[in-house]
């Protein structure tokens, strides 16, 4: 299989370092101006060298989170962690040198405005007395996600992970919930200090980087690390004004129901409980979820079917739960290979099979886009690509019959909640932690509180345990590290992957052809320039979560009638 091509590569620091200096050489070549031949002709090896390198990055991170006690991914991580900043550095260089060529508007025409539009907005950041900061960043990242994932607690006697605690919070049980749940939050208080030790950290790093590049604070700075190009923060505000005004009534609503159907008040150990006669159930193992994911996919698209079937003889979809597994699911793409990878470790809950289909969405754009050149036009920018995820979630919901059988009815009804759970908790992190960056100088009380009026304001949990109570549930979300504005792109593209559910709704064969004509425009244009091209829904259209919401509630209502609670 190729993932045992993949799994054989080693990292050596050398190779690093030579592959560092061509590209320093290509730099100052671009950097001459000569002719544009050797323009385009440095642009090409410096290219080579950035898909190279993203390919040893991206094996290095995915094998590291599928099992982050791997000694040889720990070290690849640790190695990555000294020489990722060079990398950026020598890419800001490049941006930069792309952006002041006298050759800029043939450029534009050969490499498509869309990278250098970026190349414009990220040579903003370049600064060679940063990389020591970007260094601490990254470590500090590592370390929090090796706290929070790696920490194990107590349950019926047995020292698990946080990850493998899910599975309890569904079961019918519920002392057994109830433990489960109280196991996870244990865990929280044990690592408590830890946590708020590595956050005050990380906020003085990132302030500090900031101010190193003429920013206010490190908000400013993610802004255009992410590359939040064509609307502004007003347009943003909008957006999250209006999940709070549509979607969180609408989530209270269906938690209401969900009271009722379980015959009293829900308690902190009931939120992912739905059902009084337990949550649905997929019909098979691992092996039947991959034979009808294939059979669907294959019956809607041949294409597509062709592809979900090579990536699993290949290895490079992965879904079997590890016990040390760091995240629900990720998928990225190696440019030495032109394949895409996935992993998305399934518990044989009923929420994996959304998250497969998301991870397939992905795996979908990266492949349909994998001959455009240069990676900022094959690699959306994350404002875009969770439209292509979910996007699929609602392709493929159609035919979830096939795994649930006589819980289908059961399996849409918790696809819609827990749809609107994911995306009330993303936006409630989103300003979390853009008070977090925003008030460097604030305490842990302040956060922790902060917290608190974020979880009313956004009808969340907070009585029934100390862990709730304290207000430091940021913690397991990772909204205060790694990425801490990146996951408010759900609620940005599910109003986007609307459009695509709708479409589905009256023909589906077209919608389809639709869905893999914007997977080939992958990132060579804007959000706004995509959301024009293929007539999708504006998320910073006020209203638009008004209409997702009525979307949702009519199918719920629907669903409703046809049940027996």
């Amino acid at each position: 299989m190729l993932i045992d091509k993949i799994n054989e590569i080693e990292f050596n620091k050398q190779e690093f370092e030579e592959m560092f200096n061509e590209m320093k050489t290509q730099i100052d070549i671009l950097n001459r101006d000569e002719s544009l031949d050797l323009v385009l002709e440095a642009i090409d090896k410096i290219n080579e060298i950035r898909d190279h390198y993203l390919t040893l990055y991206w094996i290095s991170y995915v094998f590291y989170i599928k099992d982050i006690t791997n000694e040889k991914y720990l070290n690849s991580e640790k190695l990555m962690g000294e020489i990722e900043p060079i990398m950026d550095n020598l890419k800001l260089k490049y941006f930069k040198a792309l952006n002041n060529s006298k050759y800029r508007e043939e450029l534009i025409k050969m490499l498509g405005s869309r990278t250098l539009e970026i190349a414009a907005n990220e040579s903003k950041l370049l600064n060679d007395d940063i990389e020591d900061l970007i260094t601490k960043e990254k470590s500090l990242c590592l370390k929090m996600l090796k706290l929070v994932v790696g920490t194990k607690t107590d349950f019926q006697g047995h020292d698990v992970t946080l990850s493998n605690l899910k599975p309890y919070y569904q079961n019918a049980d519920e002392s057994i919930r109830k433990a489960a749940y109280n196991a996870s939050y244990c865990q929280g208080l044990a690592i408590e200090e830890e946590g708020n030790n590595i956050l005050d950290e990380l906020v003085l790093v990132r302030t500090e980087l900031a101010h190193k590049l003429g920013f206010n604070n490190y908000f400013e700075v993610d802004l255009i690390r992410m590359n939040r190009l064509g609307y502004d923060l007003n347009d943003m505000k909008v957006l999250v004004s209006q999940v709070k005004n549509y979607l969180v009534p609408l989530h209270k609503k269906l938690k209401k129901v969900q009271a009722q159907r379980l015959g009293h008040e829900l308690r902190y150990y009931d939120k992912a409980y739905l059902f009084p006669d337990g949550n649905p159930k997929i019909k098979g193992n691992l092996d039947f979820i991959v034979k009808t994911t294939s059979e669907i996919v294959n019956e809607m698209n041949s294409e597509s079917g062709e592809l979900f079937d090579f990536l699993f003889k290949e290895g490079l979809i992965d879904i079997k739960k590890s016990d040390h597994q760091a995240v629900g699911g990720i998928t990225t793409y190696l440019p030495d290979y032109k394949v895409p990878l996935f992993v998305s470790p399934c518990k044989t809950i009923y929420t994996d099979i959304a998250t497969i289909h998301h991870e397939f969405g992905h795996s979908q754009q990266l492949y349909y886009s994998r001959n455009l050149k240069y990676n900022e036009n094959r690699w959306p920018t994350f404002d875009i690509c969770e439209i292509h995820s979910m996007s699929m979630e609602f392709l493929m919901f159609p035919h979830a019959e096939k795994y649930f059988g006589n819980d289908i009815l059961k399996y849409q009804l918790g696809f819609w909640n827990e749809k609107l759970d994911y995306i009330i908790r993303v936006t409630m992190a989103y300003e979390f932690a853009e008070f977090t960056y925003s008030n460097p100088k604030a305490t842990n009380k302040m956060r922790n509180q902060k917290w608190l009026e974020l979880c009313k304001a956004y009808d969340r949990f907070i009585e029934g345990h100390e862990y709730l109570e304290k207000g430091i549930g940021w913690q397991s979300f990772g909204s205060g590290w790694d990425r801490p504005f990146y996951n408010i792109d759900y609620t940005i593209d599910i109003v986007c992957a609307l459009s695509f559910y709708k479409k589905v709704k009256e023909n589906p064969t077209q919608a389809w052809e639709d869905y893999i004509s914007l997977c080939k425009l992958g990132g060579s244009k804007s959000l706004p320039e995509l959301i024009k091209i293929a007539n999708l829904d504006n998320p910073f259209k006020e209203g638009s979560m008004k209409e997702l919401a009525n979307v949702i509630d009519n199918d719920i209502e629907e669903l409703q009638k046809s049940t027996i609670w």
